[in-house]
């Protein structure tokens, strides 16, 4: 069986308006909540669709997906 990843530990850095970050908190709680399988590859894109979509400068987002952790952080 092929690893599952979930949203678990996704680390958000450089993001500078407080009202992005919480917008990108309360939907990666929802995906967390759902408990979606998924690739690391499928979680960044994921994540960078989300921030393209709300006008934040991709280039100033760091994303890192770790696996088998039981709180989701965003920084």
């Amino acid at each position: 069986m092929a690893s599952i990843f979930r949203f678990h530990f996704i680390h958000i850095f450089f993001i500078r308006s407080r009202n992005l970050r919480r917008i990108l908190k309360k939907i990666l709680r929802l995906l967390d909540l759902l408990k979606l399988p998924s690739k690391p590859a499928y979680a960044q894109l994921l994540v960078s669709v989300i921030l393209s979509s709300t006008n934040a400068l991709i280039p100033l987002a760091t994303v890192r997906l770790q696996a088998n952790h039981s709180r989701l952080l965003l920084l």
